[in-house]
């Protein structure tokens, strides 16, 4: 995850450790103990940063690894995504949460993917809608007063979900294949891409109009893809092994990517080559 000014990027581990980096640094700045078990899901909100583990606590840290607020959840967290004043969720039990970023309050819960684990969430700020996958093959738009309804499934699940800002577009990754849905025109279509295997991360940037995608099994390649067409804008370097998540900076000047290698990988995008 990025913070706001595009300077410090954090990252979760398998071991459920915490960093954060300088942007431009080879090692970390600072990095602590934030789990039992993976940590699963950060996202940044201010000065704070917003961490949610396979142990199923959501926990609210400050730039000094010092915890803030925390609440056990009762279920792993697969995904940590902030909603304007929000904290939204997806948890191993296969539902999505939300709780108010001041007191973690909790505010929606919705079991929409029975006991099986949501494998992507995604959410848009301007219109305020979330949307989850789930390894049941299912897909759901949802607002946080609770209203929801189930999209069209795609033909394999999809693992990574982004919105086009203004939330009138969703995209999907499967396996080799983009998913789109049109939530004005009620449609669905599917895109060829040129990976080889499932599109394990997936972010919309509105600045270059592309997709940035990182995929796994068979496959690490991460790309730029045309929206429309799913051909390659940009190829990086690959990770080692298989690829988990990727994400650019609120400026898109930065893309970071990483994978089951444990390497963070950060490309300065204004030049040609990975730092």
């Amino acid at each position: 995850a990025f913070d706001a000014e595009s300077t410090t990027l954090a990252s979760g581990g398998w071991d459920g450790k915490v960093a954060l980096w300088s942007l431009g640094g080879e090692k970390p700045d600072l990095a602590w103990q934030a789990h039992e078990g993976s940590a699963q899901g950060l996202s940044f909100n201010g000065d704070q940063l917003i961490s949610g583990g396979q142990d199923g606590r959501l926990i609210m840290w400050n730039r000094r690894g010092q915890e803030r607020r925390s609440v056990d959840t009762g279920s792993g967290i697969t995904h940590v995504k902030i909603l304007n004043e929000l904290v939204v969720t997806g948890h191993y039990d296969g539902s999505v949460r939300a709780w108010t970023l001041s007191d973690f309050h909790k505010v929606m819960h919705l079991d929409l993917h029975g006991d099986i684990l949501v494998a992507a969430l995604a959410v848009d700020a301007q219109s305020a809608r979330i949307a989850s996958s789930g390894y049941d093959g299912r897909i759901f738009l949802m607002d946080v007063s609770g209203h929801y309804e189930e999209l069209e499934s795609p033909p394999m699940d999809a693992v990574s979900l982004s919105f086009v800002p203004g939330g009138k577009v969703l995209f999907g990754g499967g396996w080799v294949r983009l998913y789109r849905w049109d939530l004005t025109a009620s449609s669905f279509g599917t895109i060829s891409t040129p990976h080889w295997g499932a599109i394990a991360g997936l972010q919309y940037l509105p600045g270059e109009d592309v997709l940035a995608s990182i995929s796994r099994i068979n496959d690490s390649s991460v790309f730029f893809l045309d929206p429309v067409s799913g051909e390659s804008v940009r190829h990086f370097e690959r990770q080692s092994i298989c690829g988990s998540a990727i994400q650019v900076s609120p400026d898109e000047h930065y893309l970071a990517a990483t994978g089951d290698d444990g390497i963070v990988r950060i490309w300065d995008l204004t030049k040609t080559t990975a730092e």
